[in-house]
């Protein structure tokens, strides 16, 4: 019974990725007005497990801790991106460690935010509906907290996304003069069409951003725990990586 029950959800994923791959997008590229910056990539794996872009920081250790301090054998994907950015061209105008954590806790201008999809080769939604709530009981949508700092805030959000559907996660805050860090972990299960992908806490995403004098290090990275199907496992490390993308390129779009 375990068997047939586990071919028709894989029928019923195939159904639902070629589904999302027939349905037709309108949308292109978000302009991000020739802004210039430097990108550095590393996809972690079991063999290598050494994080490597992580910037010099005050919060450099509670970053890596929080992201990659429990690497077990389940690991499914795993990756970090560092951006080195002007901040000539991010803006025309003086860009602050405070601005930063503004737009890190703005959680509602979130939705509707852009990526490409690397399997479809294309551009798409990702977030459908963003917003923080009261508590993940009440699921109360609230406004985007962004009085004072955000070192030491947390609050639940949810999302729904394109790849994984409705989910909720904890997100949490570290700030000081130089530096800002969100950090995210899904509380529910996050599921591939049909497929339960992701267990409640085994997915966590992070920026951090690091004012360098002239230039800002801005680190996004992303480990998770999933059970691998192998006709799945390409398009969901892509997925996984295109979020990386798209949060970068939707920071540069708010200034």
């Amino acid at each position: 019974m375990k068997r047939i029950s586990f071919v028709i959800g894989i029928a019923a994923a195939v159904t639902f990725s070629v589904f999302a791959s027939n349905s037709k997008s309108k949308l292109s590229e978000p302009d991000l007005g020739g802004r210039e910056y430097k990108e550095t990539q590393h996809i972690l794996s079991l063999e290598d497990q050494e994080v490597t872009l992580v910037p010099d920081g005050s919060l450099a250790s509670k970053v890596k801790e929080r992201v990659f301090g429990s690497i077990s054998s389940e690991m499914g994907y795993s990756a970090e991106k560092l951006y080195e950015i002007k901040k000539s061209e991010i803006s025309e105008n003086p860009v602050t460690i405070e601005d930063i954590s503004k737009i890190m806790r703005s959680i509602s201008k979130m939705e509707g935010m852009l990526y490409y999809s690397h399997t479809r080769k294309r551009w798409d939604i990702l977030y459908k509906t963003a917003h923080r709530i009261d508590s993940l009981e009440s699921k109360n949508e609230l406004p985007d907290d962004l009085e004072g700092s955000a070192d030491g805030v947390e609050f639940p959000v949810v999302m729904e996304d394109h790849s994984f559907g409705k989910n909720y996660y904890d997100t949490s805050y570290l700030q000081t003069k130089k530096e800002v860090a969100m950090f995210m972990r899904n509380t529910t299960t996050m599921a591939y069409g049909p497929i339960k992908a992701v267990k409640p806490g085994n997915f966590k995403l992070v920026v951090y951003a690091v004012d360098k004098g002239d230039t800002y290090d801005v680190y996004m990275a992303m480990y998770a725990d999933f059970n691998k199907v192998s006709m799945f496992e390409k398009k969901m490390n892509n997925s996984f990586l295109a979020r990386l993308e798209a949060v970068f390129r939707w920071f540069l779009l708010q200034f």
